[in-house]
């Protein structure tokens, strides 16, 4: 499927979907907001000093649709 996934009348809020988009992703970049970046689906990443980060991960898919989003991470000591 596309991105963002959207929920419809066969899959009401509150229920749970099993997805692996591993097989629809071609290319997926995160920005963690300090200089680093990770070119990998799945990673994993220490902040090295305390403070509040805006992470983006910008997705693109296997139909040439791109997706960007923008979270905050709060790092306290």
């Amino acid at each position: 499927g596309r991105l963002p996934l959207r929920l419809s009348e066969m899959f009401p809020a509150g229920q749970a979907v099993r997805m692996d988009p591993t097989d629809s992703i071609k290319k997926v970049e995160w920005n963690f907001g300090d200089g680093k970046r990770a070119k990998d689906f799945r990673t994993t990443y220490t902040f090295t000093a305390p403070g509040r980060y805006p992470v983006t991960l910008k997705i693109l898919d296997t139909s040439g649709e791109e997706r960007t989003g923008v979270f905050h991470v709060d790092v306290t000591n």
